[in-house]
């Protein structure tokens, strides 16, 4: 064989291994950036997933190592490992690959260069030796062959992308946990998305839990002790401005950030209806008597130590429950005790809980993984706390998660894998009737006073045969989306699927035909084109949950977007229409027995507010309506607000708008003062229904009786929970009023 062949040979051959490598090598033609840039970003994401300091909990910190090689090669570098979430990213085969073929690459050039200088050489001296011929062959094979060398890559590229993508290795890392004291992380769980459902489905057993952390009037209040949260505190830190909250103990994550512990003990504690009055509480509705919400539990923890500033909450807000709330008692649970788990779940009881990476399903089979926005099935790996809500069956469990509001589904050996031992806190045997307890010590404790109903409202539903448990008065509510659109309007003003209907669950297992007693409620203005669980649906929710075991009470009601025109083109009778055609859609055979409709802020303001549509064209049956925190006294008035025979509700709240000087032209008189003015009303003590329902109103009326000229009712509720809240309270006061 000639001697060029033989060159012709070894630089093809050193081309054709080249080319394999180029795919593996495609990030060091443009990829290195990137990874450096991830880095940074998993550097950043890393302050929001940093491991929980709780009691006996020792974290295993992560330690990155870089390699050496024993004999140096020019170009080759090695970066540090990085984490991403639970995962180790380590760089070193791609880096090793990209590093040997740059070198490779090099070498072969060099080669190539020198072949075409001999080839050179050679044409230029053929006439005489007689080697022109083999001197343009050797030219022509090196200039081949780097041609090869360096369009393999591109050649690659264009047919698959694919083909030149080496990733680093990606590790899982196995996250320890706790046993017994578990705590929620600060941090952002935007990445875990909610159940696509929103909501339980009846199936199983289950209790109807409502609580979010990321719901107002808390979300964006500051988890730690300022005095945004308790009355005379100097703490003067304020709430992270990035929100990443990487400035460790030097400022505030909010609720919605951090607050999951407070949020799922308090959606335990409500689901029995407590009701607490804390002397040193500063949002709204402040020392007054009101059902136990995340609010309430944060200053509980604050108080007792359990809150660590940059960090979490510890285990002790749910171990240690019964110490601030002593109508109660609080009882761990082993997690591999999983007969008495279900025993207790399937007797009613939810259980608060909390986990580290894990997997949450999003049916009730558990085979739909639910995936957070790194495509990872391992959620909330900073630490997360939930309630265990239900039973699907023996091996699967239902969850409400507070972080993101809806009900999802865990394995029990996930559970078990994941999750530390769970919680039982429900109340004591013969707790009823008030008491009095302290939180805190020394100048700095508040006295706080508590109260059960005679007969608590929590009760999880049992249904499809599962084994214990009861039927009998659940709170369960079930949601029921439609679309309602008035004629001539725009989707984008009256969005599909955006109207609400929320029902007792139990009724859709009645064995008769239901006769339910509709109640209608009108949103005020949305010039932030909010959803209804953003806005209202959940006041109406809770206050629902409270008598659905008792009441056949069914909600419906509109949404609409800000279009410049409150409720533009909206008729309440064909609303009315298209609602009781989705009830029966839900409830096949439903009937209503009466309406009561109320109105919202917006709802009751303008030259011709929505709510005169109920009293001057009322619907059949209409017993009352509810002129919620509004323009009362200055658009409605008792000019407009006629309607003969239907009990007309005010609701002027002295924390929102009923605390307005609506025109500045009647000197400082505020809409409340205004209301009894025009409607010439009195101070009279409050029905009975006011202090059952657990608000706090002072009530006004023409009269003790608070009869109104043509029949039915005329009182001033005049209520402090604020102008959103007021929506609970009052609604809880006409819940009792008019379905007594």
């Amino acid at each position: 064989m000639k001697r060029t062949s033989f060159l012709r040979l070894g630089l093809f051959g050193l081309a054709a291994a080249l080319s394999l490598l180029s795919p593996l090598a495609a990030f060091a033609l443009g990829e290195g950036d990137d990874l450096r840039e991830v880095s940074r970003q998993q550097r950043e994401e890393s302050e929001l997933h940093t491991p929980e300091a709780v009691p006996g909990y020792q974290p295993v910190l992560f330690s990155p190592i870089t390699p050496e090689l024993a004999v140096p090669i020019p170009g080759i570098e090695f970066s540090p490992p990085t984490e991403d979430g639970d995962d180790i990213v380590v760089p070193f085969l791609a880096q090793y690959i990209s590093g040997i073929y740059r070198y490779l690459l090099g070498i072969a050039t060099l080669v190539a260069i020198i072949v075409v200088i001999a080839g050179g050489f050679m044409y230029l001296l053929g006439q005489t030796t007689g080697s022109a011929q083999t001197g343009l062959t050797l030219i022509k094979d090196a200039i081949a062959g780097l041609v090869v060398l360096y369009a393999s890559y591109l050649i690659l590229w264009t047919v698959n992308p694919n083909l030149v993508n080496l990733q680093p290795i990606r590790l899982t890392r196995i996250q320890s946990v706790p046993l017994g004291e578990d705590a929620g992380q600060d941090g952002d769980f935007s990445d875990v998305p909610p159940n696509p459902d929103g909501g339980e489905d009846g199936s199983g057993s289950m209790c109807s839990l409502s609580y979010n952390q990321g719901q107002s009037p808390w979300n964006s209040l500051p988890y730690g002790g300022s005095s945004a949260l308790i009355v005379g505190s100097t703490d003067t830190r304020t709430v992270c401005s990035d929100h990443a909250l990487t400035n460790g103990s030097s400022c505030f994550g909010t609720f919605a950030e951090s607050a999951c512990g407070p949020t799922a003990v308090a959606s335990v504690l409500a689901f029995y209806g407590l009701q607490v009055s804390v002397s040193g509480r500063a949002p709204a509705p402040g020392n007054a008597f009101h059902l136990v919400d995340p609010i309430d539990v944060a200053i509980f923890a604050i108080k007792k130590g359990y809150r660590i500033i940059g960090r979490g909450t510890t285990g002790r807000v749910m171990s240690d429950a019964d110490s601030g709330f002593p109508l109660f008692q609080a009882r761990t649970i082993t997690k591999t005790n999983t007969a008495e788990i279900l025993r207790v779940l399937r007797a009613g009881t939810p259980l608060a809980f909390s986990c580290k990476s894990v997997r949450l399903f999003s049916d009730d089979a558990a085979t739909q993984r639910i995936l957070n926005r790194r495509g990872s099935d391992r959620l909330y790996s900073p630490g997360h706390y939930m309630v265990l809500s239900g039973v699907v069956n023996d091996q699967i469990l239902r969850v409400h998660d507070v972080g993101r509001r809806s009900t999802k589904t865990i394995r029990m050996q996930d559970l078990q894998q994941s999750c530390g031992s769970p919680v039982e806190i429900k109340p004591r045997p013969g707790a009823t009737g008030t008491i009095s307890t302290t939180w805190g010590t020394g100048s700095g404790a508040i006295t706080v006073q508590m109260r059960l109903p005679a007969q608590p409202a929590g009760r999880c539903q049992t249904s499809g045969g599962q084994a214990g448990g009861a039927a009998a008065a659940t709170s369960g509510v079930f949601s029921v989306p439609f679309t309602y659109r008035p004629e001539g309007q725009p989707a984008t003003a009256w969005p599909d699927g955006s109207a609400r209907i929320l029902l007792p669950t139990r009724l859709r297992s009645a064995t008769s035909q239901p006769r339910v007693r509709v109640f209608i409620y009108l949103h005020g203005n949305n010039d932030g084109n909010r959803t209804p669980e953003d806005r209202y649906l959940p006041y109406l929710q809770r206050a629902l949950e409270r008598v659905a075991g008792t009441k056949d009470i069914v909600v419906m009601t509109p949404h609409h977007n800000e279009a410049g025109d409150r409720y533009p083109g909206f008729n309440l009778a064909d609303f009315y229409g298209v609602g009781m055609r989705a009830l029966q859609s839900a409830l096949p055979g439903a009937t209503a027995v009466d309406v009561v409709v109320g109105a919202h802020s917006g709802a009751t303001c303008g030259t011709s507010p929505v709510i005169l549509q109920a009293l001057s064209s009322p619907l059949p049956g209409t017993r009352g309506v509810i002129a919620y925190d509004g323009c009362l006294g200055d658009d409605l008035t008792p000019e407009n607000a006629t309607g003969a025979g239907i009990s007309l509700y005010l609701n002027p709240d002295t924390a929102g708008m009923g605390n307005e000087d609506p025109r500045d032209v009647t000197g400082n008189e505020r809409r409340n003062a205004i209301v009894r003015r025009a409607w010439s009303l009195g101070s009279h003590a409050c029905p009975a229904c006011v202090a059952s329902s657990g608000a706090n109103a002072q009530c006004y009326g023409q009269s003790a009786s608070f009869a109104r000229p043509g029949g039915g009712e005329l009182i001033s509720f005049e209520t402090s929970a604020g102008h959103g809240p007021s929506v609970e309270a009052m609604t809880n006061i006409a819940f009792c009023a008019f379905y007594r």
